[in-house]
């Protein structure tokens, strides 16, 4: 038998390789119709990895935590409805898991959790080069997997996902993580492991592509305040202007790469599809904004219907789910108090973030995005979106001090 010791050594390492269990799954999904590796893996190792019998001490993060999950049980102790217990069950081994990753990130070295990004890397560049060649020869079983292959949302490219969010939010953590290695926005202290030149280069170019094809406007503008701060921390913090000048060049000839990619790949139906996605944002009618407003309207109650409720998986039993916005969910199922604390926390995380913004520009970049995208998605209850990874980042924020002899 495995002593507690060598299970916890290989439940990590499985953690680590996390994508790669998200790509197997998917291969098997396609082969035989079920995602069960995934289902039944991810909330063993979350919930395995979070348990840690003596705690450090309490701060505000953890009392936060506290507060959000007493907020959550309040909802459903006060709700009657129906499939009551086994919507409570599916939102303890879903959203109820992703929460636990924030003690992961609380309690383990940051180059020990942050290995699960650099070890996405290379099954990631596997899904994106697979996902660029299905997008351009799209096989028989690849358009069957489509939902309504006749509209404009059959333009994204899915690679070997079901869904377009998986490669598209995975590129932007990813290239996120290779800013802040490359920029050197991580702290010396962190003895996070390099990545070699030819992986960054690849990276780059195929994660780039794959934003451009899977036509999102989140993952694009995270990218985008993640290479903010990474020029800012250049500029600012390690102040190398002659490095500030090289990446100016270099994201010069990427954007030329990118746009010769799109001319030669992409067809009209599809650009025109992504740059009216971005008109739209920028709509000075205010159409768009007024669109938006309209999904953060909610029934007005302090504690919500219950936690849970209106998550995606809810359709199985024909009930209404919310998918649209992160924010109205929220505020539907946990209510005021229930939002207001996720606020709260989240807050707080980002308070802390700038506070030490020499240190955590990574973590400030990735909690930016999650406010961004909860506006139009549900990064906190879909898988698709690897919703985990907010809370370990939350995790990690939390835990951040800074050493007795600080090294820049």
């Amino acid at each position: 038998m495995f002593s507690p010791k060598k299970m916890k050594h290989y439940i990590l390492l499985l953690f680590q390789n996390y994508f790669w269990i998200l790509a197997i799954s998917s291969v098997i999904s396609i082969l035989f119709g079920n995602m069960w590796l995934f289902t039944f893996s991810m909330p063993i190792m979350l919930f395995f990895l979070a348990w840690k019998p003596k705690r450090s001490k309490k701060n505000l993060f953890d009392v936060l935590m506290v507060l959000v999950f007493v907020s959550i049980i309040i909802s459903w102790c006060i709700n009657s409805y129906s499939f009551r217990s086994v919507l409570i069950f599916r939102f303890v081994i879903t959203q109820g898991a992703f929460m636990a990753a924030y003690y992961i990130g609380r309690n383990m070295e940051v180059d020990v959790i942050y290995k699960v990004f650099r070890n996405a890397l290379f099954p990631g560049l596997i899904c994106a080069v697979l996902g660029l060649a299905l997008y351009i020869y799209q096989p028989a079983w690849y358009i069957a997997n489509i939902d309504n292959p006749a509209s404009l949302e059959s333009f994204r490219l899915r690679s070997i996902f079901s869904s377009p969010y998986v490669l598209s939010y995975m590129s932007f953590f990813l290239l996120s993580y290779l800013l802040a290695l490359d920029f050197k926005v991580f702290p010396a202290f962190n003895k996070i492991e390099p990545v070699t030149f030819r992986i960054r280069v690849l990276s780059y170019v195929l994660f780039s592509s794959i934003l451009l094809f899977c036509m999102m406007r989140a993952p694009i503008g995270g990218v985008l305040i993640s290479l903010f701060i990474a020029l800012f921390h250049t500029a600012f913090v390690r102040k190398k202007i002659h490095v500030l000048i090289y990446a100016i060049v270099a994201m010069i000839a990427l954007c030329v790469v990118a746009w010769n990619i799109m001319q030669r790949y992409m067809d009209i139906d599809s650009m025109l599809f992504l740059l009216e996605k971005f008109e739209m944002a920028t709509d000075s009618s205010g159409d768009f904004y007024e669109a938006r407003a309209n999904l953060f309207v909610a029934d007005d109650t302090l504690w919500g219907d219950g936690a849970g409720r209106h998550a995606f998986y809810v359709e199985q039993y024909k009930m209404e789910s919310i998918r649209d916005t992160c924010y109205q969910r929220l505020l539907q199922e946990v209510g005021y108090v229930g939002l207001t604390l996720h606020l709260l926390l989240f807050g707080c995380i980002i308070i802390k973030c700038v506070r030490y913004h020499r240190y955590l520009g990574f973590e400030l970049s990735v909690m930016i995005f999650l406010l961004l995208s909860m506006i139009g998605a549900e990064p906190l209850a879909t898988p698709d979106k690897h919703c985990f990874f907010y809370w370990l980042i939350m995790g990690r924020v939390s835990s951040f001090r800074l050493p007795k002899k600080k090294i820049i």
